[in-house]
């Protein structure tokens, strides 16, 4: 502290608890169940229903400077381990799958050392509900009307 005495150390390190104390605070940046909107569906294939939706698996807290929450963003990174080909889940799903992350970083200026773990922090990304798989006569009349959906492309695609 760079002082000569100790009531004068004492004085300093006084001071500087009542900066933190008074300036950061302990804040949930993002709630458990969260969902970013236009990103918290993603398509089923072979489920009774054609997509599921995700969120966040666990809050997340952090120790943040007042007024800084607005520097904070949240996105979806959906891992592509756990999607098909198409870019789908294959059912059946169990509600609370893992299928990705939510990101939080933070674009603030601002350097707070060890309070930001390299600007990105992350939860589990979740499926919110559970999809069972569809039974084999739907799946059959499903991969029918495929077919002749890509037939019909096909046959388009040569006159265009």
């Amino acid at each position: 502290m760079r002082t000569d005495s100790i009531g004068a150390r004492f004085f300093e390190t006084a001071k500087l608890l009542d900066y933190g104390f008074n300036n950061f605070s302990k804040t949930t940046l993002v709630e458990a169940g969260y969902q970013v909107e236009g990103e918290s569906s993603i398509p089923v294939a072979k489920g009774k229903e054609e997509s599921v939706s995700v969120e966040a698996g666990q809050a997340i807290e952090k120790v943040i400077k007042e007024g800084e929450e607005e520097n904070y963003s949240a996105k979806f990174e959906v891992s592509e381990e756990a999607l098909n080909d198409n870019g789908e889940l294959v059912a059946p799903i169990e509600a609370g799958t893992e299928v990705g992350k939510v990101v939080l970083t933070y674009e603030g200026e601002e350097d707070f050392g060890h309070l930001v773990d390299g600007d990105q922090i992350s939860v589990p990304l979740v499926t919110s509900d559970g999809v069972e798989k569809s039974n084999w006569f739907v799946l059959m009349l499903q991969a029918i009307g495929d077919f002749f959906v890509d037939l019909f492309g096909s046959i388009k695609g040569l006159f265009n």
